[in-house]
């Protein structure tokens, strides 16, 4: 959602600890994000070597009042991307 906050971060990391890291912005909830985001992490041989699994949304209030839309989205981003990103970080 800040891709200009995680770009300064990524420079500080890089120039506080050696280290090389990337930025990569993705709606987890589309179809097939997931695996376009790994596509692109992976791309050219590069290796994960830990997956930080932080996205996360929520729907607040009672359930019957919610937009079904959003609930969907919320579960294509908390539990299928989650797993299926978990899944090809573990394989």
């Amino acid at each position: 959602r800040e891709p200009e906050r995680f770009a300064a971060m990524r420079k500080e990391l890089a120039a506080a600890h050696g280290v090389r890291c990337s930025v990569h912005v993705a709606d987890l909830a589309a179809d097939g994000a997931a695996r376009r985001l790994w596509d692109e992490v992976t791309a050219g041989g590069r290796a994960v070597d830990v997956l930080v699994n932080n996205a996360g949304v929520g729907v607040h209030g009672p359930l019957a009042a919610a937009d079904p839309g959003r609930v969907a989205a919320m579960l294509r981003v908390n539990v299928l991307a989650l797993t299926e990103l978990t899944h090809l970080a573990a394989a």
